[in-house]
């Protein structure tokens, strides 16, 4: 396994973004290597799952790459004020899998996250679902709105991301075909309900990247049998 730090320029961005990317020691397949793109929290970067977890021990025993990147503030949406989704989802993953031969397309990419990085993964698979293998959220912040409010976004950042995001699960019911798996303790593992079929595991636990880091190795699990 090797762990590579980058600096990319994102054209979207008009900056400089970083990112994290694990590469396993194996012989790259035809086609390049499958990919997990794992999302953070709010609050967090690139780094942190590196830095709060046992990721890069976990995943000596994988066969596909991890991509991470930092994904700011912007709740991993488009909004007027920048355009997080599509740098996230499209410039960024395109650029750096360039850079390290992985395979991107719909059979072998596949999207995970924490806390809000969980729900900008449940986004990406009910609204896209085209373009991912399958994915995970482990204790994902659904009320993007009330976690703003928390965060102390600005209001008009709020009425904005109102319009926006909403909550998704209000939208009516998803079909997962089984490509979802979602983690979280047992009382709150009925909130996903409508997300029909999906796979739920129940850990006991607060919030926290140890929670994280305990739910971690079933996710990874769940991409390896996906593969």
């Amino acid at each position: 396994m090797a762990k590579f730090n980058l600096d990319t320029h994102v054209d979207t961005l008009g900056r400089l973004s970083s990112a994290c990317v694990i590469i396993p020691d194996i012989p790259k397949p035809e086609g390049g290597y499958p990919t997990l793109l794992l999302l953070h929290d709010q609050g967090g970067d690139h780094s942190v799952w590196s830095r709060f977890t046992s990721l890069e021990r976990y995943m000596e025993d994988y066969r596909f790459a991890v991509v991470m990147v930092d994904g700011g503030h912007g709740y991993y949406v488009d909004s007027e004020f920048c355009s997080y989704e599509k740098v996230i989802f499209e410039d960024e993953i395109e650029k750096i899998a360039h850079f390290f031969n992985l395979n991107i397309d719909s059979a072998h990419l596949f999207v995970g996250g924490y806390g809000v990085g969980g729900y900008g993964a449940i986004r990406q698979l009910l609204r896209n679902s085209n373009r991912y293998k399958a994915g995970f959220a482990i204790k994902p912040k659904m009320d993007i709105v009330c976690e703003m409010k928390i965060n102390n976004s600005k209001q008009t950042f709020i009425d904005m991301m109102e319009k926006t995001v909403q909550d998704i699960m209000l939208d009516g019911d998803y079909s997962s075909n089984g490509n979802i798996l979602i983690i979280d303790d047992t009382d709150s593992l009925g909130h996903y309900r409508r997300i029909q079929d999906a796979i739920k595991i129940a850990i006991e636990g607060s919030d926290g990247w140890s929670y994280a880091d305990k739910a971690l190795p079933y996710a990874l699990d769940f991409i390896s049998k996906n593969l």
